[in-house]
């Protein structure tokens, strides 16, 4: 297969009043053409940094280290103005708040024709036909009203499906969707996740879907990567990561799905105690001061990111099984 994203050792680190802010830590994932990939993780675990390092979109005071390639590019080795030629073109997001993705004093089809700029030999009205189209394909009815219409016209719903139609518009090899059903209720957030699986043939190459919810994950994705306070501690297929979970702080997010949750109760699981400052990380493992199968070893040694079965994970106790 095909690698559309690849991360060696990557790291991000942002300049603070107090020093230097350390918030992503030595990440190695691979995102093959064709697959979906789930990146979880509670707030504060790095998925913002790591997928704003992936747009290219990552603030003047971050540094990075490591290796983040895009198909055969090495990201952060191009210029400023080459990275700035891939998104809109080769890179697409998807943000979570549809109320602020679109322009509100402009038209849908005005925004819809110019997000498609970039692309060459195609005439304004082929690209208000090309819009109208995409529409109608993301669920949205009698598309050529809604190409006239502004976005306070329309419900959240509906102005999520216009950003999905706009993104999939420039036929990027990498799509980016960032909790783009937080601001929906529930009936449409299912309805976009449909769309979004009906359409990954719109994609060529590649989606990453950021969310928090492991039931998105398992209905969306074919890949899973665990992300906890800037570090990577699981990933591989999702069958295999959710139903035999590796690492702890998997464990203990999938304990958490209300899903799974199967007998009444007054009171929701939850993780005992909080994410750790940057600024003051354990050593050892990042989850150990949380984790209730924590041993001496956890305390002091950082745990490798090593193959386990079919997926990778950062724990002690798997290295000694």
């Amino acid at each position: 297969m095909t690698a559309i994203i690849d991360m060696n050792d990557f790291s991000i680190t942002y300049a603070g009043e107090r020093g230097p802010v350390p918030a992503v830590r030595g990440v190695n994932l691979t995102l093959e053409k064709g697959r979906i990939l789930g990146l979880v993780g509670e707030s504060g675990s790095g998925k913002s940094s790591l997928v704003s390092a992936m747009l290219a979109l990552l603030p003047k005071s971050a540094k990075v280290s490591g290796r983040l390639s895009i198909g055969a590019d090495d990201l952060y080795a191009l210029s400023e103005a080459q990275r700035r030629a891939m998104r809109g073109q080769r890179l697409a997001t998807v943000s979570q708040d549809p109320f602020t993705a679109l322009n509100p004093v402009i038209r849908i089809g005005a925004q819809l024709v110019e997000f498609q700029h970039r692309l060459k030999g195609i005439s304004r009205s082929q690209k208000l036909e090309r819009a109208r189209e995409m529409l109608a394909r993301v669920g949205i009815s009698d598309p050529g009203t809604r190409l006239t219409q502004y976005p306070h016209q329309l419900s959240g719903g509906l102005r999520q499906r216009v950003a999905i139609a706009a993104a999939l518009l420039v036929n990027p090899s990498i799509l980016i969707a960032d909790e783009p059903t937080t601001a929906l209720d529930a009936t449409t957030e299912a309805e976009v996740i449909e769309i979004i699986r009906e359409l990954r043939g719109a994609v060529d190459g590649s989606i990453v879907f950021v969310t928090h919810d492991m039931g998105v994950v398992a209905r969306l994705c074919d890949d899973v990567a665990v992300m906890y306070a800037g570090e990577l501690v699981e990933s591989g297929p999702v069958a295999e990561v959710l139903e035999r979970p590796q690492h702890p702080y998997t464990r203990a997010l999938l304990a958490c799905d209300p899903a799974r949750i199967e007998t009444p109760s007054r009171s929701l699981p939850t993780i005992p105690g909080t994410v750790p400052s940057p600024h003051a990380l354990p050593a050892g493992c990042i989850f150990s001061p949380r984790c209730g199968a924590v041993i001496d070893i956890c305390r002091s040694v950082r745990p490798a990111f090593l193959p386990s079965d079919q997926s990778r994970v950062a724990c002690h106790r798997t290295e000694a099984s």
